[in-house]
């Protein structure tokens, strides 16, 4: 035993427990940084501490010094913790496996090497030894996993303060969580079914649930209080909203209606009447006066909020609708469908304007450019149309492409257009005269995913072929191939700064990459398959919903409006 353990041993137990609770805080106050690091860098005292008070408390001890003091080896061993406090909270005899198979590969910190023979000699029980690393090692994304769930996380919302997260699950309870600490501060026990959504009011003092039991509950988001539970749906509600003034909810419900609610008294204000199947999403306006709700019926309705007025239906096309977009002025909408047709609509009026015929397969996206001129259509017959929004003519049939397109997007200046295609290439485009500029032949399967830079100047691509490349727009040359995800490559953006590219794939992964070197900055990774996400309000940081009922939060570190550090 070693000397801090002989220090440990000849108190007394209630002695004993409040040196435990108190001493780092009070070596701090008197600025004992040797003492201090001498305690947080030893096993016995680690193991003593969460035996005793639990690994929060340990936790909480190296947050002390963080602010006091640059010291690699405390803020490796907190990160750490952070990570392992899932497992700690339940066994705290795996400390010592923790500890290897999270901190074995820093084989140049002494410290760090010290501590885990340490606890090599004091595992006096049989347990497991790591020889290479095997558990996420502290300092990357993953900052800790939430563990409380009994079956998938269906929902997640934020507060609009940052400070707490609320996930639903399909095992019929909600959980209310510290963000900082990743303590579980309240269960909301009352729902007969699983969570399917999930609202909070915009001071955020109130939460909205709904669930497969066909009810609304509204929470006390301090207290965990039930305050009202809203009866009324006949199947499953799908979907609630809160309206901005914090007084009504919206709720959807596969028994194809909308309700309006009173978010004070659970009255039911409104039944909104009209769709054909099942509502699948509701959103209110930013100015409270409206709502749209989206159906499998086909059709999308826009609502008065105060009298419950349908005052749109958007329908007319034979078949199901594939995309829509707004134009820039609010003023239209624009859908395609599988008909082969292109309608645009008056949102205010729900005017058919014009139906746009020419293609001769399934219209699989629409695009307007940023003045609002024109519309872009991309179609499985693989080519693609420019239009005249205001009139309706077909101004250009881009042909080129040797299989179906799957994506387009617009250069910021609105002069060139940009087409991905499952034929493996992306063709750059003059909107103007329908010229093809340049066609960007690379990857080896299908192109899934592209995105262009502010600027204009540059294209990045994803591919199922598992790469990211980037492009040159005036030149067409490929500046560089970033391989590193092991599976296609679903979705390609870059930040506003130009400065980062960040990719989704299959995989599990999201990466961000230096745009300028290609360099591979971050990986969050999931452990399985994420089935609900949401990013907190100073973007920092992603709490991810698993299909085994944990939440994972990732945090991003080193990014801002200025870039890289």
């Amino acid at each position: 035993m070693g000397k801090i353990g002989n220090w440990l041993a000849i108190k007394t137990e209630e002695d004993r427990e409040f040196v435990l609770t108190e001493l780092i805080y009070h070596l701090v106050e008197n600025s004992q940084f040797r003492e201090v690091h001498r305690f947080l860098t030893d096993f016995e005292f680690m193991q003593a501490k969460i035996e005793a008070v639990g690994i929060q408390a340990l936790i909480e001890d190296y947050q002390q010094v963080e602010h006091l003091e640059t010291d690699e080896t405390l803020r490796l061993l907190q990160r750490t913790f952070e990570l392992s406090a899932h497992v700690l909270n339940k066994d705290t005899n795996q400390l010592a496996s923790q500890l290897w198979g999270r901190l074995l590969l820093y084989e140049n910190n002494p410290q760090i090497q010290q501590l885990l023979q340490q606890a090599k000699r004091c595992q006096t029980s049989p347990w497991l030894r790591p020889t290479a690393p095997n558990l996420t090692p502290p300092g990357g994304a993953l900052i800790r996993t939430l563990v409380g769930h009994d079956a998938l996380v269906s929902a997640i919302a934020i507060t609009p303060d940052g400070l707490k997260i609320v996930s639903g699950s399909d095992d019929k309870t909600i959980k209310v969580w510290d963000l900082a600490t990743g303590k579980e501060l309240l269960t909301l026990s009352g729902h007969e079914d699983g969570i399917t959504a999930l609202a909070i009011s915009p001071d955020g003092s109130k939460l909205v649930s709904g669930s497969e039991d066909k009810t609304i509950k509204i929470w006390d988001l301090t207290t965990g209080k039930e305050l009202l539970t809203l009866s009324g749906h006949d199947n499953l509600v799908s979907a609630v909203a809160i309206s901005p003034d914090g007084l009504k909810v919206v709720s959807g419900s596969w028994d194809k209606t909308i309700k309006v609610w009173d978010l004070g008294t659970g009255k039911q204000l409104l039944i909104l009447s009209g769709h054909n199947s099942w509502v699948r999403a509701v959103a209110i306006s930013p100015d409270g006066l409206k709502v749209v709700s989206g159906s499998w019926d086909k059709t999308i309705k826009v609502w008065d909020l105060a009298s419950g007025k349908q005052l749109l239906t958007l329908s007319g096309h034979d078949y199901q609708l594939e995309p829509v977009a707004i134009s820039p002025d609010g003023l239209k909408v624009v859908s395609g469908s599988w008909d082969k047709t292109i309608k645009v609509w008056d949102l205010a009026t729900g005017e058919e304007l014009l139906t746009l015929n020419g293609h001769s397969s399934f219209v699989k996206l629409v695009a307007i450019t940023p003045d609002g001129s024109k519309l872009i259509s991309g179609s499985e017959d693989k080519t693609i149309k420019v239009w005249d929004l205001a009139t309706g003519e077909e101004l250009l049939t881009l042909n080129g492409h040797s299989s179906f397109v799957k994506l387009v997007a617009i250069t910021p200046d609105g002069s060139k257009l940009i087409s991905g295609s499952s034929d493996k290439t992306i063709k750059v485009w003059d909107l103007a005269s329908g010229k093809q500029l340049l066609t960007l032949s690379g990857h080896d399967n299908l192109v899934s995913a592209v995105a262009i830079s502010p600027d204009g100047s540059k294209l990045v691509s994803g591919s199922s072929d598992n790469a990211i490349k980037l492009w040159d727009l005036a030149t067409g040359e490929e500046l560089l191939t970033l391989n590193g995800h092991s599976s296609f490559v679903k979705l390609v953006a870059i930040t506003p700064n130009g400065l980062t590219i960040v990719s989704a794939s299959s995989d599990r992964t999201v990466k961000l990459w230096d745009l300028k070197t290609g360099q591979e900055i971050i990986s969050l990774i999931g452990d399985s398959a994420f089935s609900c996400c949401a990013i907190s309000p100073d973007n920092q940081t992603i709490v991810a919903g698993d299909s085994y009922g944990m939440l994972h939060f990732l945090r991003i570190e080193g990014l801002d409006v200025n870039g890289v550090d």
